[in-house]
């Protein structure tokens, strides 16, 4: 089954900086709406598979999680980082990365994401 993302992509970090007090877990949350292939919103549980990339067309990712979402009339909201976590020191060294995303058995979605900070 195709699937099509309309992507609300609200990613971002819940890294603050660094105090000697406590760690900041780094998570990032993905929001989005979930499409079949006939333009209907998805409302049963699917398998997706979320990967970040150095590049917007690198074949190895460096790190990925899947999580079964279960959207609402196809919105769905998924923490990353919670399942695998991700490693902010080794993963973001103030370059981009790339968000990749796939739904069940269907190809990654194209383009990939930007990541990028928000305030």
């Amino acid at each position: 089954m195709k699937h099509a993302l309309s992507i609300l992509l609200m990613a971002a970090f819940t890294l603050a900086p660094r105090t000697t007090d406590a760690q900041v877990p780094a998570l990032l949350v993905e929001q989005g709406v979930l499409f079949d292939a006939n333009g209907d919103p998805v409302t049963t549980a699917v398998p997706m598979v979320f990967s970040l990339y150095a590049t917007p067309t690198d074949t190895n990712a460096v790190w990925s999680e899947t999580h079964t979402v279960t959207p609402d009339q196809g919105v769905f909201s998924v923490v990353l980082g919670e399942l695998s976590p991700i490693d902010p020191a080794a993963l973001f060294d103030g370059g981009p990365m790339y968000l990749g995303v796939r739904v069940g058995s269907d190809s990654e979605m194209t383009p990939r994401e930007t990541l990028v900070s928000v305030p």
